[in-house]
């Protein structure tokens, strides 16, 4: 079962902020070379995922490839030890999936 697996998270209901009023983001010329890298950058064992920090802003497949590249980039830290014993596959509700902002945390 996932849920022995999980330390730790945060989830931000964004329609519930009454200082967010936008949508997706909408980098102007040049932005995205100069600023994707440093969004998509961790801070010590903090690692930021969504359709922002991704070449591929604005869409589903681009927080998904960011999802994807905060994992691949903390299982693959030093000393970082992945349990994988009885784990066969992940699932994941897309929807619920489109209207969370997910902090991982190790």
């Amino acid at each position: 079962n996932m849920r022995n697996y999980f330390q730790g998270g945060k989830v931000k209901h964004w329609c519930q902020d009454p200082y967010v009023r936008g949508a997706f983001a909408f980098l102007t010329p040049f932005q995205e070379t100069e600023l994707v890298e440093k969004l998509e950058a961790p801070i010590s064992n903090i690692h930021f995922i969504g359709e922002y920090t991704s070449f591929v802003h604005g869409w589903v497949e681009g927080a998904l490839s960011s999802a994807i590249r905060a994992a691949e980039a903390i299982t693959t830290e030093p000393g970082t030890v992945v349990p994988t014993n009885g784990i066969q596959t992940i699932s994941i509700n897309f929807y619920e999936f489109l209207s969370i902002a997910v902090m991982l945390i190790r």
